[in-house]
C-alpha cells in the first residue's frame, strides 16, 4: 500500500509514503514517524531516507524505475511508482478529484501557510487519462474504489466488492 503526503498519518503500517512537493517534507520534517520506503521528486528537500524520482515529463507512465510522469498530481505521481514496485492491480482510495461539500482541497485541514491556489481538478483529470492505455499494456488493472469521485477515466466499483 502507498500513502500520499498527510494520509501518512493515518496508515504508518502502510508499505510507501509519496510526496512530491519540497514544502509538504519540510511541514512533515520528512516524516520521521513513518517506518516504510519513502520516495519524492528530486526536487524535494533531502530527508534521510527518503528515495529520489526524477521528473520525466507531466503525461503518460514512466517506465525506467529511477522516474515518474508527475502529471501536475502526487496521485498520479503514486499509481507510477506502484508500477516501479511491481503491482498488477491499483486501487484508488481518495481520488475525488473535486473539492470536497464544504470546497475542502484536503481530507485534512488546509497545508499550513498555504502556498498554492486552488487544485486544478480539470488539468489532473486530463493527465489520469494519459495513464489509462499504458496500465492497459503492461497488464495492470487501475479501479477506482473513492465514494465520491470526478475521476471517471478508471473504472469504479466499491472496496467491499473489491476485497
Amino acid at each position: 500500500m502507498i500513502v500520499i503526503n498527510t494520509t501518512y498519518k493515518m496508515a504508518l503500517w502502510a508499505d510507501a509514503l509519496y510526496a512530491s512537493d519540497t514544502i509538504w517534507w519540510q511541514w512533515h520534517q520528512g516524516a520521521p514517524d513513518f517506518p516504510g520506503l519513502k520516495f519524492a521528486l528530486q526536487t524535494a528537500a533531502k530527508w534521510p531516507g527518503v528515495q529520489f524520482l526524477e521528473n520525466t515529463g507531466h503525461n503518460g507512465l514512466e517506465l525506467s524505475p529511477s522516474g515518474v510522469r508527475h502529471g501536475h498530481n502526487s496521485g498520479h505521481q503514486a499509481i507510477n511508482l506502484a508500477v516501479h514496485l511491481g503491482v498488477r492491480r491499483v486501487v484508488l482510495l481518495g481520488y475525488d478529484m473535486q473539492p470536497g461539500p464544504r470546497g475542502e482541497q484536503h481530507w485534512h485541514a488546509d497545508h499550513p501557510k498555504r502556498s498554492q491556489s486552488v487544485s486544478n481538478y480539470a488539468k489532473f483529470r486530463e493527465n489520469f487519462r494519459t495513464l489509462v492505455e499504458p496500465l492497459r499494456e503492461l497488464g495492470v488493472d487501475a479501479i477506482n474504489c473513492t465514494r465520491r469521485t470526478a475521476l471517471d477515466c478508471f473504472p469504479c466499483q466499491p472496496l467491499e466488492t473489491v476485497l
